[in-house]
């Protein structure tokens, strides 16, 4: 996490001295592997100056969005989901966002597991936290199991998803 710290605080330092438009851009910085869970964004230094981002990445509960053999229900009033979800966006704001220091979910989503019902329900359910919290998200669309698109004709495989990520 150190090291990852540094190459963030290299990575602004050589942007920021290339010329152009580089000194005013906007600038979006990872922790270590860009994770979501507590104790590696709140390791995250922000190097001093401004139009700077944070980047995390979040797939809560993990069990439903990702693991191969978890499950594939979800239910919204979930008190572990709840719970997990307020800890995180409430040490999101107060690590960074109260900071001035906007937050990016740049990955999130959760695997098709022939489960529709439930995905649009967690959908609606964590954008609308995100939203709360003040923090855009960007569905990981990796072109298999948790695609929106289409990859060789650009048409939506998941118009209700969609309908829910662009009305957020």
């Amino acid at each position: 996490r150190a090291m990852v710290n540094r190459l963030n605080e290299a990575f602004v330092e050589t942007v920021r001295s290339s010329g152009g438009y580089n000194e005013d851009r906007y600038l979006l910085l990872a922790g270590y592997s860009g994770s979501s869970k507590p104790e590696a964004f709140l390791d995250v230094k922000v190097p001093p100056g401004d139009k700077l981002m944070v980047s995390i990445h979040d797939y809560t509960p993990y069990e439903f969005t990702s693991e191969e053999d978890g499950t594939d229900a979800f239910d919204q009033g979930d008190v572990q989901f709840q719970e997990e979800m307020k800890e995180k966006t409430q040490l999101l704001q107060k690590k960074f966002i109260s900071q001035g220091i906007p937050v990016v979910l740049t990955e999130f989503g959760c695997k098709d597991k022939d489960n529709q019902k439930a995905r649009l329900e967690w959908t609606k359910a964590y954008t609308e936290i995100m939203k709360d919290a003040g923090i855009p998200c960007f569905w990981w669309d990796e072109g298999s199991d948790s695609r929106l698109f289409d990859r060789k004709t650009g048409e939506p495989e998941q118009k209700e998803l969609i309908e829910i990520l662009c009305s957020r």
